[in-house]
Formats: structure tokens, sequence, C-alpha cells
């Protein structure tokens, strides 16, 4: 059996993945980060979305003045993230429950 996961940041997630990965028990890594940041090795399984992300962490480097609060930059972040990922994830689902028969 494998197991994919979704985070929106690497955090302890995508080190945990890696480590599921060299052991062949890894689906699919969605992630919020970039893959240039991250430098998955060659065939490691994963789906970036980072575009909300680096909207983000772009927007935190204007002054306070001119941004949108925290709070709703990174629940508009992470909302964006977790839908695109739940979509992946049931897609991945229904193809598997198809080849089940």
């Amino acid at each position: 059996m494998k197991h994919s996961f979704a985070a929106t940041n690497p955090c302890h997630v995508y080190d945990m993945a890696l480590a599921l990965w060299e052991l062949d028990g890894l689906g699919t890594y969605y992630s919020g980060y970039p893959r240039w940041r991250l430098k998955p090795p060659p065939g490691f399984p994963i789906v970036v979305r980072p575009l909300r992300t680096l909207v983000t962490y772009g927007m935190q480097k204007l002054p306070e003045a001119l941004r949108i609060h925290d709070n709703l930059m990174f629940r508009w972040q992470d909302e964006g993230f977790d839908r695109a990922a739940a979509a992946a994830l049931a897609a991945y689902d229904a193809q598997t429950l198809k080849e089940q028969g």
C-alpha cells in the first residue's frame, strides 16, 4: 500500500515523504512549495501548486500598510491548495477504484 501526502509548506511532511519514497511506499507528494525550493530527487512523485504560496510570501515583503492581513493571505493560500490537493486525490481515488473493478 502506498500513501500520499499534501502540505502547503514542507515542514516535516516532506522529510517523511522522502523516507517513505525510499521504501517504495509513497504514492504522490502534493506540495504548495515550488519544486526548485524542495529539490526532489529524480523520479520522486511530486505535484506542485506553488502560485498561492509565492503570492502570499511575496506579499509579506511589502510594507504592512500596503499588504493584506496575514491571516487572510494564509487562509487564501491554504484553502486554494487544499482544494487543488483534494481534487487530485479524488481523481486518484476514482481511478484506483476503477482499476480494482
